[in-house]
C-alpha cells in the first residue's frame, strides 16, 4: 500500500483539517489510469500549532492577503512523525523509498468569492543517508 502525505496549509470552514490532524486514513482511488492509483494509506497534518505540538515542527498557515512566502518542507521529517505518531500501519521500508511525486492543489467550495494560488520557482530536493 503506498503511503501518501498530506499537508494542510490553508483551512477555512469545512475545508479546514485543522480539527482532524494529525490523523490518518485510507484513501480509495479507483481510477486504474490517475496517479493516484490505487489509493494510499494517508496521514494528515495542517500547518500551525497543531503541528508544533504533534511533531515540533513549525510550518506556517497561509492566511487571506498575505505577502508572498517560501516553504521548504523537510519530508523526511514528516514522515517520521508519522511512523512516530502510528498513523501508518506499517513502518516505511528500511531501504531507499520511491517518491512519485508532490503536487499542490487549490479546492474550494461555497457560492462566492475567490482564490489564487501561484507557484513560482518550484524546487525539490532530495538527499539521502548517503549523502550528508
Amino acid at each position: 500500500m503506498p503511503h501518501m502525505l498530506f499537508i494542510d496549509l490553508f483551512g477555512v470552514g469545512s475545508l479546514d483539517a485543522g480539527q482532524r490532524a494529525p490523523g490518518a486514513a485510507r484513501w480509495n482511488w479507483p481510477v486504474a489510469d490517475s496517479m493516484f492509483y490505487p489509493g494510499a494509506e494517508l496521514a494528515l497534518m495542517s500547518a500551525g500549532l497543531a503541528l508544533v505540538q504533534a511533531c515540533g515542527i513549525t510550518l506556517a498557515a497561509l492566511t487571506p492577503s498575505q505577502p508572498p512566502r517560501h516553504y521548504a518542507i523537510p519530508l523526511d521529517r514528516y514522515f517520521t512523525c508519522a511512523i512516530s505518531l502510528g498513523l501508518f500501519s506499517s513502518p516505511l521500508p528500511a531501504q531507499d523509498i520511491q517518491i512519485q511525486g508532490v503536487h499542490w492543489f487549490v479546492e474550494g467550495v461555497g457560492t462566492s468569492g475567490r482564490a489564487m494560488l501561484t507557484i513560482s520557482q518550484p524546487e525539490v530536493s532530495l538527499f539521502s543517508s548517503s549523502m550528508e
